[in-house]
């Protein structure tokens, strides 16, 4: 069976609603500083619709994500409001104060002034905020959203208790690898077996490994051929290389003898407690009780040589198991696939549900993800499952 992932229908449907109303919208497109952070603020002006405001983390660790292009940017047509976030150590200008911290506490607070600009409450380094921007009345309903490890970072925001968060309408996420061996890229097919919840990790996402053929060099790998030798079909595990040493996920760390040149196991734990957002969703549900939750991915992962999605599944679970109103994909009268599963229906690692066609189109994915879960905010409606859009307002 086929999909459509285009944009036209949702856009004719905006124009029917909203068509003569208006003048031809002008792009606007504005860099900013922040309580020291650097932000992009996208949108079309003037804009009818209803609003919302989405904050966009991109993947990876770069800092460096601004001005944002790509897969990074939300549709401007449908009323939607984008603010880019510039993680602490970019070179850009302007940049964000502070050291590059692969998404740690100075990552979370320049998250945390990007949701309060979003929210209306802060202004920038120039006095105005976000709604004198807009020109419009607010508060707007303000979503956050996480592309791949960007997720990781999201939801470690949104659970940080040191970090000032204004009330959050959503979370949407894609595709985030959420647990360790996940973020690291460390599974295979072959070798992995069931995937659950350990109490030894932090009650955090874990697959077991067969490591009978785990080789302990510098970097470890798999011997699959039993020749000594990494080879090209053998999976190597690099890790992530930090001033404090190599770092791999406690799960891989405890299959292999102590290394100087290598974080143990419970470094390992600690510097992954505030970036696995498996481990990190029940504080984030416990702060923002009445957030939504889109969890998306595609058929085949954009990191990942696994099938089945693991990651995407067992963190819809811990949403949903923590009484997060949660759903895989949009509505597919927002996303206008044909697969959908709706909220209510609960998900779980061990019956997973159906994801999206790959290739999709992701900009349409994410911002169709984003307009759902702002017009439910704005007409209060959290009916599980939508025969309609909610653009105009019923």
């Amino acid at each position: 069976m086929t999909t459509t992932t285009h944009a036209p229908p949702l856009a004719m449907l905006l124009a029917t609603v909203i068509g003569g109303c208006r003048p031809a919208p002008e792009a606007v497109r504005e860099l900013l500083l922040v309580e020291d952070v650097a932000l992009e603020v996208l949108f079309e002006s003037p804009v009818d619709l209803p609003r919302v405001v989405g904050v966009v983390l991109p993947g990876g660790f770069s800092p460096n994500q601004l001005p944002a292009s790509g897969d990074h940017l939300l549709r401007q047509d449908v009323g939607l409001v984008q603010v880019h976030v510039e993680l602490p150590g970019g070179e850009g200008s302007p940049t964000t104060g502070g050291e590059m911290d692969y998404h740690g506490a100075g990552s979370r607070q320049a998250v945390g002034a990007a949701l309060r600009f979003a929210g209306g409450s802060t202004p920038n380094t120039e006095g105005v905020t976000l709604l004198e921007m807009l020109n419009v009345e607010g508060p707007l309903p303000v979503v956050l959203i996480g592309r791949s490890n960007g997720g990781n970072l999201a939801v470690a925001t949104l659970a940080d208790s040191d970090v000032d968060v204004p009330k959050v309408a959503g979370l949407v996420v894609w595709e985030t690898p959420a647990g360790p061996q996940f973020l690291l890229t460390e599974l295979r097919d072959p070798e992995r077996g069931e995937c659950g919840f350990s109490a030894l990790d932090g009650d955090g996402l874990v697959c077991e490994m067969a490591y009978d053929q785990l080789v302990d060099a510098s970097p470890p790998f798999l011997d699959r051929d039993n020749d000594g030798l990494p080879g090209e079909d053998e999976p190597v595990f690099e890790g992530l290389l930090l001033e404090e040493g190599r770092l791999h996920s406690p799960s891989l760390v405890r299959a292999l003898s102590p290394n100087p040149g290598r974080q143990e196991e419970q470094e390992a734990l600690d510097w992954f407690a505030w970036r696995d957002a498996s481990r990190l969703a029940p504080g984030a549900v416990a702060r923002q009780p009445d957030m939504g939750v889109i969890i998306l991915g595609g058929e085949t992962d954009h990191a990942q040589h696994i099938d089945d999605s693991p990651h995407v599944f067992g963190l819809a679970q811990v949403f949903d198991s923590k009484g997060a109103w949660t759903r895989l994909l949009p509505d597919s009268t927002y996303s206008e696939l044909w697969v959908e599963q709706p909220a209510g229906q609960g998900v779980r690692l061990d019956d997973p549900g159906d994801l999206a066609p790959t290739p999709h189109a992701l900009t349409h994915l994410l911002s169709a993800a984003v307009l759902e879960l702002g017009d439910r905010t704005h007409n209060e409606n959290w009916d599980n499952d939508l025969d309609t859009t909610l653009r105009d307002g019923g």
